[in-house]
């Protein structure tokens, strides 16, 4: 039984180590593989080898406290004791690990493939979905698509203006009213020309 455990844990670390994404395609294939035959043969391994027991092992009768074969007092007409007496048990083994070899192998064809996600930190992942209902506050965002798929280059020129003007009354070179003054020129000079 422990080293049923054991193998169970071992598929377990060969199943996380493969999963990662760093490993190798074949590395990936060889781990599955790997993962899937352990647990089929974990379903096999008690039925065959309780199976093999007790056909093997020499057929010793079973005894009362008495001292006394359990079939020698035994009412039933037919009566196995000894190792002989487990080959029933077998049987329901095998036959449940044909059922749940059955279920994996079904499982295994059917199932799709689920590749894990690359890690996105929260923030990250937060920000996308931010973004994803109200658009970035960038003047970039607001360029318009000409219909054959460029941008404008005059808006883009006037973008590009208006940032540098942003950038110098930040900065205090402009008062507010030379910053109008100026937005109001860079606007009409972009509007003229588309």
């Amino acid at each position: 039984m422990l080293c049923w455990f054991g193998v169970l844990r071992l598929r377990t670390a060969v199943a996380i180590f493969t999963s990662g994404r760093t490993v190798s395609a074949g590395l990936r294939f060889a781990g599955t593989a790997l993962n899937r035959l352990t647990i089929l043969a974990l379903c096999w391994a008690p039925g065959l080898i309780l199976g093999w027991y007790a056909i093997e092992a020499p057929n010793r009768p079973s005894r009362n406290s008495r001292g006394q074969d359990i079939c020698d007092v035994s009412p039933a007409q037919f009566c196995v004791s000894g190792p002989r007496a487990l080959i029933p048990w077998a049987v329901i083994l095998l036959v449940f690990a044909g059922l749940a070899s059955y279920y994996f192998i079904w499982s295994w064809t059917k199932a799709k493939r689920r590749d894990r996600a690359p890690y996105v930190p929260p923030a990250s992942a937060a920000r996308q979905r931010v973004e994803a209902v109200i658009p970035a506050n960038e003047p970039a965002a607001a360029m318009t698509v000409t219909a054959t798929g460029g941008v404008d280059k005059d808006l883009s020129q006037g973008l590009k203006d208006l940032r540098e003007l942003m950038q110098m009354k930040r900065d205090g070179e402009l008062t507010p009213a030379e910053f109008e003054a100026l937005k109001a020129e860079i606007v009409k000079r972009a509007t003229d020309g588309a």
